[in-house]
């Protein structure tokens, strides 16, 4: 029996829109901005989510917290 070696090659390629993934929060606040959902500017809405994420994770035991958390 002969041996055989099996190999798994992948390329794997990450693309993203924003530079940093918080950024996304900008464009969503511009755009619920824009659709009336709320009244805040986009930096203004993306600061406001980022704290409550800090202040979700400081409560929190786990690494990670969920989005009813925030």
């Amino acid at each position: 029996m002969n041996p055989t070696a099996s190999y798994d090659v992948f390329d794997t390629v990450v693309t993203r829109t924003f530079a940093h993934p918080r950024d996304l929060f900008v464009h969503l606040g511009a755009k619920l901005r824009d659709q009336g959902g709320q009244p805040l500017e986009p930096i203004t809405f993306a600061r406001a989510r980022w704290t409550a994420e800090l202040a979700a994770r400081k409560r929190s035991r786990h690494t990670e917290v969920m989005l009813d958390e925030i």
